[in-house]
């Protein structure tokens, strides 16, 4: 229907343009002239006015009754409707006219009137985008870019037509895509639209951030796996919920080694960043390392070298399958002769290892012959020279190996220092069989080295009771051609000495057996008392009765830490004769050093003899007065002893004793300070 439409109105006027570039020749060709010319209508063919119509300017309008600009697709006449105009009035030709003309006749004239019409413009314009443009992020941190563009319009008729977009020209776009409609509209309201692509590309990657590396340990004993947690983030500067994707998952079971977790991060904009961790789960059991015995074995044959072995170490482990071990021989490898340590060891997959070793021991029993030269006695060659140059070829002669050289500890030609060198050498053929010889170089020199003794030394055993003193001495030796001699001394530095006066001698002897010779004293003194030790207090009696000493036998003793043959030195000498009584016996030690210690004991003579007790002859006597019954007696009892004095009798009565008519004894003792006693009496008759 709208495509009726549009003919209708305007079918008439295409047709009338497609031959407008030909109607001027077609009106002459009919006599037309230059006014009939430009008038014309389409009834089926071109027809030529009978008017002569005046053609107005270029630039007039068409204007309705009231004099308002219309559409240039309008055709409008003086005081006419613009909404009642006859559908067969147009405007055509390439000049501005006018005319009308009539309807229902074909032949009929076109006569003049005074209508005002313009050109009919039915051309769109022409909208021109730019093509789609790609940019990158660059502003705001990335989330927009600023774009220059610029759209443009063009027209048949109209000039300065502007392009109206959704966007201006430096519009600060958002990342992502966006289309940019653009419209031109020329002044006959004729439009034409384009558009473009902007593409704003987010070239900011995002930031993955995985997790510190991990370490871990197999769960239990035994197992070959841990669950392990872990969370790795993404970060962006646009898109959001960005997730990590990682080749393995939180609480993943991790296998007993180290794995490396590889994420990575993606936007929107497919940009991307990666990050890496690694995941180490320990396995800390060691496996079993298991060798065979040592082998000894014989070269194959009499000369070989070497013999075939055969051996198989083994690897087992609680975990992991297939372990080899890794040793430093191989099954059947050909061992030299000699003896050679294989050393084997097992690795597990997480490094744990266990080790062993075996022997294997080729033999070959046949010595070689080492020949040595005889011995060489040379001297230094100038004086004050300490070396002499020395030739000599020591030989090496095997059943087996040839080509054997002898390995001396000097080489031909070695220049030797003045003494005498013992030069070794050994023959050793490849099964390790050794023959040794040797031989002496003497090089000679004649000059005494010189001695150097410290001054005599005096000094203390170091601690009580101590019997050496530890004491510091460095003797010297110098010597016009050795260096480095040592003395040689019956005493070393530091040495213990006893107490007492030491010498010690030391000598120098160079490399060529000169020697010179020192001395001095060491003198340690002793500190210590020596121990004084007395017999137990004796006890004993006056040897024979009347006696009033008593020999007495004793032996005090005397020790030392270092001295011997110490004599005690006593107030009373051994089978002293010892009073009666109480004696205390003093002795004393002294050692070679003046150290003393003393003791003491008692020496205690008892007195065994009696006292003598004497009474009075028998008394007879009255009583005192008539009628008295008693009568006092005077008697003096006595007491004589061989050591105490001024003892006094003990009676059972006293002297002047009253005492009663009769008979009465008196019982009289005496007792001496050792309480020896005697006895005596005597009778008292008091008549009445």
């Amino acid at each position: 229907m709208a495509f009726l439409n549009f003919w209708k109105e305007f079918g008439f006027l295409f047709t009338m343009l497609v031959i407008a570039a030909s109607d001027e020749q077609s009106c002459q060709s009919r006599g037309c002239n230059n006014a009939q010319r430009r008038t014309f209508h389409y009834a089926g063919g071109l027809k030529c006015s009978t008017g002569n119509p005046t053609v107005p300017d270029k630039n007039d309008r068409c204007t309705d009754t009231k004099n308002r600009p219309l559409s240039s697709s309008a055709i409008v006449t003086s005081g006419a409707n613009i909404n009642n105009l006859p559908n067969n009035l147009v405007c055509f030709g390439r000049n501005w006219h006018y005319k009308r003309c009539g309807s229902g006749s074909s032949s009929r004239n076109c006569q003049r009137e005074r209508w005002i019409c313009r050109k009919l413009d039915v051309t769109h314009p022409t909208a021109s985008c730019p093509n789609d443009i790609d940019t990158d992020a660059r502003l705001q941190n990335g989330t927009t870019a600023r774009v220059n563009f610029v759209a443009s319009c063009s027209d048949n008729s109209d000039t300065g037509i502007q392009a109206a977009c959704n966007a201006t020209n430096q519009t600060d776009f958002s990342v992502g895509e966006t289309t940019v409609n653009c419209s031109c509209r020329d002044l006959s309201q004729n439009t034409d639209e384009c558009s473009f692509t902007v593409t704003v590309k987010d070239v900011t990657d995002p930031t993955a951030s995985c997790p510190d590396d991990i370490t871990t340990v197999a769960n239990l004993k035994g197992e070959t796996t841990a669950r392990v947690d872990f969370v790795p983030a993404c970060s962006d500067n646009i898109d959001t919920g960005i997730q990590a994707d990682c080749n393995a998952t939180n609480q993943t079971d991790f296998s007993v080694g180290e794995t490396t977790v590889n994420c990575s991060c993606r936007d929107l904009s497919q940009n991307t960043d990666e990050c890496s961790f690694t995941v180490t789960v320990k396995d800390v059991t060691d496996p079993a390392a298991s060798c065979p015995d040592d082998i000894t074995t014989v070269a194959n044959l009499k000369g070989e070298t070497t013999a075939r072995v055969d051996f198989v170490p083994a690897c087992s482990d609680n975990i992991d399958t297939g372990i080899q071990a890794d040793c430093n021989a191989t099954n059947q490898t050909d061992f030299s002769v000699g003896e050679t340590t294989v050393n084997c060891s097992c690795r597990d997959l997480s490094q744990n290892t266990d080790e062993c070793s075996f022997t294997v021991t080729v033999k070959d029993v046949t010595d070689p012959a080492a020949s040595c030269p005889d011995d060489i006695t040379t001297v230094a060659n100038l004086k004050g020279e300490t070396t002499a140059r020395v030739d000599f070829v020591p030989a090496c002669s095997d059943n087996i190996d040839t080509g054997i050289q002898a390995d001396c500890n000097a080489t031909n030609q070695t220049d030797f220092s003045v003494g005498e060198t013992t030069v070794n050498c050994s023959c050793r053929d490849l099964s390790q069989n050794t023959d040794e010889c040797s031989f002496t170089v003497t090089v000679k020199d004649v000059t005494d080295p010189a001695a150097s003794c410290p001054d005599d030394i005096t000094t203390v055993a170091n601690l009580k009771g101590e019997t050496t003193a530890r004491v510091d001495f460095v003797p010297a030796c110098s010597d016009n051609i050795d260096t480095g001699i040592q003395a040689d001394c019956n005493a070393t530095n530091q040495t213990d000495f006893s107490v007492g006066e030491t010498t010690v001698n030391c000598s120098c002897r160079d490399l060529s057996q000169n020697t010179d010779e020192c001395s001095f004293t060491v003198t340690v003194k002793d500190v210590t008392d020596p121990t004084a030790s007395c017999p137990d207090d004796i006890t004993t009696v006056a040897n024979l009765k009347g006696e009033t000493t008593a020999r007495v036998d004793f032996v005090p003793a005397c020790s030392d830490n270092i001295d011997t043959g110490i004599q005690a030195d006593c107030n009373a000498t051994n089978q002293t004769d010892f009073s009666v009584g109480e004696t205390t016996v003093n002795c004393s030690c002294r050692d070679l050093s003046q150290n003393t210690d003393e003791c003491s004991f008692t020496v205690t003579v008892k007195d065994v003899t009696d006292p003598t007790a004497s009474c009075p002859d028998d008394i007879t006597t009255v009583a005192n007065l008539k009628g008295e019954t008693t009568a006092r007696v005077d008697f003096v009892p006595a007491c004589s002893d061989n050591i105490d004095t001024g003892m006094q009798a003990d009676c059972n009565a006293t002297n002047q004793t009253d005492f009663s008519v009769g008979e009465t004894t008196v019982n009289c003792s005496c007792r001496d300070l050792s309480q020896n006693t005697d006895e005596c009496s005597f009778t008292v008759t008091v008549k009445g």
